[in-house]
């Protein structure tokens, strides 16, 4: 079973990011609104708590137990 790389104050971040990148589809109506999209990345990283850039990068921001 593989854990979470991501500590808990970044997993709030992402969410409230996404979120405001998300609302980009609402708020828009050009062609804009379609950059919400990458609001989908962050918080599928905030959910699972694993973030595929700091596997690549080695970076781990949980406290290890």
């Amino acid at each position: 079973m593989h854990r979470g790389q991501i500590q808990i104050l970044d997993r709030t971040l992402r969410s409230l990011f996404s979120i405001l990148l998300l609302s980009l589809l609402f708020l828009f109506e050009s062609n804009w609104r379609f950059f919400g999209l990458l609001g989908l990345f962050p918080l599928f990283n905030a959910f699972t708590g694993i973030c595929f850039f700091y596997r690549l990068f080695g970076i781990n921001t949980c406290r290890v137990k």
